[in-house]
């Protein structure tokens, strides 16, 4: 007998059928799922492999410009496009002979925003020996909880300047009693934080500023002669003094400031007017070659008609912060010391004089006398062009009236700042943005009853030179935070 078909017989006929398709559109999709993830996989890696690379192409590019001109080396403006990729250097600069270089390359696939970075330190070994070595390394902490670490007084005498060198503070005073010391050596103990005498002499009158290079200190008196004083400190708890050298054709005033650069020493002093004077006298800026220590030679001298106040130098130009009320910070090329020629200046609003200098990659910082509330006593400057300096950005310090900015010292996105201020005196400040310069925020108080004259720092630590009180005062940042 034919046996009969059923209708459950074709239901299952065609429930096998509609499981066959879909097992068939799952097995397809998922085949098509992994091709085409293989594929995003494959494109991935391919433009990470092709962007690693052009960072790490424009880092060498970087390096290889630091070796031939390490100050022109500056952060990229924008962006800059390369197919489908956007490169863009970013340049810090931590001290005055290290820069921290980060390439940053970034681009789109799939609405996803993807990017690679380097960075590396870049270091400048002629600029350093240019300063005499005199190039510190960067800080590591964030500042936001600086204390005194330690003080020490010399007598209440009051300090003019100070310098740092490897753990070693050289300090100089102009004493109101002629006959007592006024070079002052002290050992830092950064382990034990304690500072240690182990000199002090009497030299002139008075030491109005002291610059130490190698084993060598170069110091300015408060006389109308012998203005260059320059001792050997090999043996820090027995300098000797080895040379002694008039400003030539200076009949009266004293010098004021004095600054080191490849092997000459550059020595501002206080305005000489002298309207009958012949054109070779009286001059304020003196430039002296002192590749011999003990034998400093005169190379020439310039007539500025103000205080010059502070130096900096580089490459072949001087900086002078001084006292034209037309032109606070004024340069001159010094390429050639027997012929220096003025060659630019910044003038800012207000007839206040210019005080203190730092000059760190293409920025230079200004600082002045205190300010009505309406002007700004601390200035950034572009010297791009060293000849035509223009503003970045500036502040207003808020000091009390008679109060001056006598010291800056930059690290990376910090300016330490001393003003002979009674109850402040040293700032903090955050110059990430010279647009928009603020107050560095910290969890304790920085006020305290001492008038920086001057102020230096090695590694992590601030060292400010006082006019009263301690002359030697530590600021250090503790570890914990606020």
């Amino acid at each position: 007998m034919k046996a009969q078909s059923t209708g459950n017989n074709k239901g299952f006929s065609t429930l096998e059928v509609l499981i066959a398709f879909t097992v068939l559109i799952l097995c397809v999709t998922a085949v098509i799922l992994v091709v085409f993830g293989n594929q995003s996989v494959t494109v991935d890696t391919q433009t990470n492999v092709e962007a690693i690379s052009k960072a790490q192409k424009e880092l060498e590019n970087v390096r290889a410009l630091s070796r031939q001109d390490f100050v022109s080396v500056v952060s990229d403006p924008a962006p800059v496009s390369d197919g489908i990729y956007n490169k863009q250097n970013t340049i810090v600069d931590l001290t005055q002979c290290l820069k921290q270089a980060t390439s940053l390359v970034s681009w789109n696939i799939e609405s996803r925003a993807l990017n690679v970075n380097f960075s590396t330190f870049l270091s400048d070994i002629a600029g350093a020996i240019m300063m005499g070595s005199d190039c510190d390394s960067e800080i590591s902490g964030d500042w936001d909880n600086p204390i005194t670490a330690t003080s020490v007084g010399i007598g209440g005498q009051g300090a003019t300047d100070i310098d740092v060198r490897n753990d070693f503070v050289y300090l100089t005073s102009d004493p109101s009693a002629a006959s007592k010391e006024d070079f002052f050596i002290y050992e830092f103990d950064s382990v034990a934080v304690s500072l240690t005498e182990r000199a002090k002499i009497h030299v002139s009158a008075g030491l109005n500023g002291v610059d130490v290079i190698n084993d060598y200190a170069f110091t300015i008196n408060s006389e109308a002669s012998g203005h260059l004083i320059v001792f050997n400190i090999s043996d820090p708890s027995n300098p000797t003094l080895i040379a002694s050298n008039s400003l030539p054709d200076m009949m009266v005033g004293v010098a004021r400031s004095i600054f080191y650069y490849n092997h000459f020493i550059y020595i501002g002093t206080q305005y000489l007017g002298c309207p009958v004077c012949p054109s070779s006298q009286n001059n304020e800026f003196h430039i002296f070659n002192v590749s011999v220590p003990g034998a400093p030679v005169w190379r020439g001298s310039f007539k500025v008609n103000h205080n010059i106040n502070d130096i900096a130098v580089r490459g072949d130009y001087a900086y002078l912060a001084t006292s034209d009320n037309n032109g606070e910070l004024r340069i001159y090329n010094i390429s050639d010391p027997s012929a220096v020629s003025f060659e630019g200046l910044f003038n800012a609003p207000g007839n206040e004089d210019g005080d203190s200098l730092y000059l760190l990659g293409n920025k230079l910082y200004l600082g002045r006398d205190r300010t009505p509330a309406a002007r700004k006593d601390f200035y950034v400057l572009n010297i791009s062009d060293p000849t035509s300096p223009t503003e970045l950005g500036s502040k207003n310090l808020g000091l009390n009236p008679g109060a001056t900015v006598e010291g800056i010292v930059v690290r990376g996105s910090l300016a330490f700042v001393g003003v002979d201020n009674p109850i402040s005196g040293i700032q903090i400040l955050t110059i990430s943005d010279p647009s928009n310069i603020v107050n560095h925020p910290i969890c304790t108080s920085l006020n305290f009853s001492e008038n920086s004259t001057a102020i230096d720092m090695e590694g992590d630590t601030v060292f400010s030179a006082n006019n009263s009180n301690d002359e030697i005062r530590v600021i250090r940042d503790q570890a914990s935070t606020c």
